[in-house]
């Protein structure tokens, strides 16, 4: 029963004997050698595919598939795209790109490339590529806010370190932002002034790049001189594209879903509160509204699995809107824990291999159990004194430590009698103190996971102190990103 007769074949296998392991019809060369004394008829060689190469993967079929159609089978064809670019130099082996662009030239083209899809497609997600956490809310209010965005001066992307970052020129009361002074595009080791604005700033949301151009388009909330609020979109260039008006109170937060902006009015209805639905070229699409009166609906964003769920303060509740239009459910009331909800963004993430939700109460961060939309029992209780304001800012999950899990950022701009400081939730539930700010600083006071900027091949951490000053800023408040080690 030997398998190869004249071919020496220590485990006594085909392997060694035949020129078709896997009966695809692409041959693989012969890996053995038969002994002098063989037959002549027995085989010595392979002869190659029709493109003059073997099968790219011995041993496991094709299928038959040819997907530039052309004749030979993928595993024996030289250009399975058919872009007329060898494989072995093409840098999108199986998506048609003869220009091979690679505008952010880490060895995958623009039109395969995780990171960077190409023009007009959207910033991509966790999905896409854990290490890249897309642009999210901003609250530009309360200090120099960072907005990092899929951004690109051609097709795909220019730098993914590139970000947005907001300076307020001066604070009202409340630490809201009254008089704004202007947005920076920044990465990469530059700096452009993309545009000044007057009125106050409520809340920023890049928009990723709609017309094409390579340049992401961002949304900015504002107040008016009567206190109106008003959602301006620029396009990459600062130009504006189009303008929302509302009441008194729209735009207190945004937050981006598929294909819509959400719009939060806390004031709406008597104090009822709402969310505006808008689409991306600025159409109004649909109005959820608040029915608790006071409650406030509308007063922090977050879209989390395509769901906005809502801070509704004045009725002590996180609600939620499963599509727009939707009239909203209560999600978690603060009742339940005897605690305060809603004056705080929550945040989705994933801890011990299920969903959460991280619920902040002003005194501790409550972990939720949640499928969903529905939310379930506190999983986990991280106190803390009230005074910090622990929670106050969460920056979207990312593996900042390359351990290969993500942490979840936790801003406390009250630690130390308003130094402020940044703690880390790990995956496994752990909280960590991470850096402390100077005195008065109010470290912490807005987060943003930004994409490696220092090439070590990990996510930074942004971090907004309205209290601080950079030396030579004329600016309230200031930023700095962080390497987590």
């Amino acid at each position: 029963n030997d398998l190869c007769m004249w071919t020496p074949s220590p485990t006594n296998t085909r392997n060694f004997c035949d020129c078709d392991l896997d009966f695809d019809g692409c041959p693989n060369p012969l890996y053995g050698t038969p002994i002098e004394s063989a037959p002549a008829d027995v085989r010595r060689s392979c002869a190659p595919g029709p493109d003059g190469i073997y099968d790219k993967r011995p041993g496991v079929s094709d299928g038959g598939a040819d997907l530039d159609g052309t004749g030979p089978t993928d595993d024996c064809d030289a250009d399975v795209d058919g872009d007329m670019v060898p494989d072995d130099e093409d840098n999108c082996p199986e998506v048609w790109n003869r220009e091979q662009e690679d505008h952010n030239g880490d060895g995958f083209g623009d039109l395969c490339d995780p990171l960077c899809p190409g023009p007009g497609a959207v910033c991509p997600d966790r999905e896409d590529h854990p290490d890249f956490v897309p642009g999210h809310l901003i609250d530009a209010g309360i200090g120099a806010g960072l907005i990092p965005a899929c951004l690109g001066d051609g097709p795909g992307c220019f730098d993914l370190r590139d970000f947005f970052a907001a300076t307020c020129g001066a604070y009202g009361p409340g630490g809201l932002c009254v008089d704004f002074g202007f947005i920076d595009r920044r990465g990469g080791g530059f700096t452009q002034r993309l545009v000044e604005l007057e009125g106050g700033l409520r809340a920023a949301v890049p928009l990723g790049d709609l017309d094409g151009d390579g340049l992401a388009e961002l949304a900015l909330a504002q107040l008016d001189a009567q206190g109106l609020g008003r959602v301006i979109a620029l396009d990459g260039h600062g130009e504006v594209l189009w303008q929302v008006d509302g009441q008194q109170g729209f735009g207190a937060a945004m937050a981006l879903g598929d294909g819509w902006l959400a719009v939060g009015a806390p004031e709406a209805g008597g104090g009822r509160g709402a969310v505006h639905f808008i689409g991306l070229g600025g159409e109004t699409l649909a109005l959820s509204e608040g029915k608790r009166l006071g409650g406030a609906l509308g007063s922090n964003l977050a879209v989390i699995d395509g769901m906005v769920f809502s801070g509704a303060p004045g009725a002590n509740r996180v609600e939620v809107v499963r599509a727009p239009g939707e009239k909203p459910r209560p999600a978690f009331s603060g009742k339940k824990a005897n605690v305060q909800v809603g004056h705080a963004a929550v945040r989705g993430a994933r801890l011990g291999g299920q969903d959460v939700l991280l619920v902040p109460t002003g005194g501790a961060l409550l972990v939720l159990e949640r499928k969903r939309h529905k939310v379930g029992k506190v999983l986990q209780w991280l106190e803390a004194d009230p005074k910090w304001q622990f929670g106050a800012a969460m920056a979207a999950p990312a593996d900042y430590d390359g351990d290969g899990a993500d942490e979840i950022a936790i801003g406390a701009p009250g630690f130390a009698n308003g130094a402020g400081a940044v703690f880390f939730l790990t995956a496994e539930g752990e909280l960590v103190q991470g850096p402390i700010g100077s005195e008065g600083s109010a470290f912490g006071a807005t987060l943003a996971a930004l994409p490696d900027q220092n090439g070590d091949q990990r996510p930074d951490l942004a971090v907004g102190l309205p209290g601080g000053r950079m030396p030579t800023g004329q600016w309230p408040g200031a930023h700095v990103v962080l390497s987590v080690r």
